[in-house]
This record gives C-alpha cells, sequence and structure tokens, in this order.
C-alpha cells in the first residue's frame, strides 16, 4: 500500500463488507486511526475494548471493566502490557459472541504465548533466551518493555535481525531508537523477502551507523 489512506480504505471496505452480513466489528479504541474508519461508516455494529476511558470494555491496570459495570480480575500467563490489551480483545470478542467470562479468564492465566511471540528457548538462573517476531519499531519497543518487565534485574542483550530493505529504510530512525533502549544490541545483515532484491547501497550498517551516532 502507498499510504495510510489506502490501507484505511481497505479496511472500510472489510468493514462495510462484515456490516453486509449483519456482524459486528470489534476494535481497540486506543488507535486512533481505527475509530477514524470505524467513524465512517453509519450504523455499523461495533463492540471497542482498550485502555481508553471511551472504550466499551476497558483495561484498568489488572482489570476488565465492561460498559455494563461487570469487573473481572485479569491475570495473563505472558509478560507485557501489549498482551494484557490483546487478551483484553479476546474477552471482548467472547463475550461478543455468548461465552461465560467467569470461564474466560482463568484460561487466559494458563496462557503462555504462541511460537515466535516472545517465546523462550533457554532459561537458567544466568541465561534467558527470548524469540520474538518484533519486526516492527512499535513490536520492538512491546517486546523490549515486556523483558524489562519480566525480568527488571537482568542485563537486556538484543539481536536484531532488520526483515526487508524497503521497512529498514523506512523505519530507520525508529528502529535505532528502539534497539539502543538494550543494555547491548547486536545488528544482522537485512533479511530479504521474495518481493524485492537485496540492495546493496544500503545495509544493517547504516543502523549501527546511526546507533552509534545517537
Amino acid at each position: 500500500y502507498p499510504d495510510l489512506a489506502s490501507i484505511k480504505h481497505v479496511y472500510e471496505l472489510f468493514f462495510k463488507d462484515i456490516q453486509s452480513r449483519n456482524g459486528t466489528v470489534v476494535y481497540c479504541y486506543d488507535d486512533e486511526n481505527v475509530r477514524g474508519v470505524v467513524g465512517r461508516i453509519p450504523e455499523l455494529k461495533t463492540r471497542s475494548y482498550g485502555m481508553s476511558k471511551g472504550a466499551d470494555v476497558q483495561l484498568r491496570n489488572e482489570k476488565i471493566v465492561f460498559e455494563d459495570g461487570r469487573e473481572f480480575d485479569l491475570r495473563v500467563g505472558v509478560p507485557g502490557q501489549h498482551n494484557k490489551l490483546n487478551a483484553t480483545g479476546v474477552i471482548a470478542v467472547l463475550d461478543q459472541l455468548g461465552h461465560d467470562v467467569h470461564e474466560v479468564i482463568p484460561l487466559l492465566a494458563d496462557f503462555t504465548g504462541s511460537k515466535l511471540r516472545f517465546e523462550v528457548l533457554y532459561d537458567t538462573p544466568n541465561y534467558t533466551v527470548i524469540n520474538d517476531y518484533a519486526h516492527h519499531p512499535v513490536e520492538i519497543r512491546a517486546t523490549l518493555q515486556a523483558v524489562r518487565e519480566a525480568y527488571p534485574q537482568r542485563r537486556v542483550v538484543s539481536i536484531f535481525q532488520p526483515h526487508t530493505v524497503s521497512r529498514t529504510k523506512t523505519f530507520e530512525s525508529e528502529f535505532v531508537h528502539e534497539i539502543t533502549q538494550s543494555d547491548c544490541a547486536y545488528v544482522l545483515e537485512i533479511f530479504t523477502s521474495a518481493r524485492e532484491q537485496a540492495d546493496d547501497s544500503y545495509t544493517s550498517e547504516e543502523i549501527v551507523k546511526r546507533a552509534h551516532e545517537k
């Protein structure tokens, strides 16, 4: 997609298709862009969740608060605020489908994550190795925040492999900002995708150079 407006247009078409099927869109109210797209479609059935006051299902510290006043303590088996927010979205969807939230909450506490998402590969008192497919600056930030939350007294060493030349170029400054939040960072060569050619004029050395300048 050439720009954000194009992405919004595709989602608007998607939401209108859901509306034509008499369906409901469950969305994160915290995201201003999503709220804008939803607001373009009159009479669209929606259910919102998030940390903002306007959300139907709100995450307030360690509690889930529904628009009808119901409250539940939230425990998630994976660290990080983003995972708590994801869990809130899951609860909003399942409640919308008629499931008993009392049965859903314990299952979330037992959920220890999925492959490539904060996946603990090795764990000892001295070293913990975590794999996460965080290929966007916002995801890197969330992962590092989760690491700090889960291991507050530990030294954090990041090994970052940029994925696609175009994405690395576009978010270069953001990538530099996020990886330098680690105590130490290693940057691998850019992993190209099938849709693009390797660009010898731009390598991950640019990230390293900017990081040293920072």
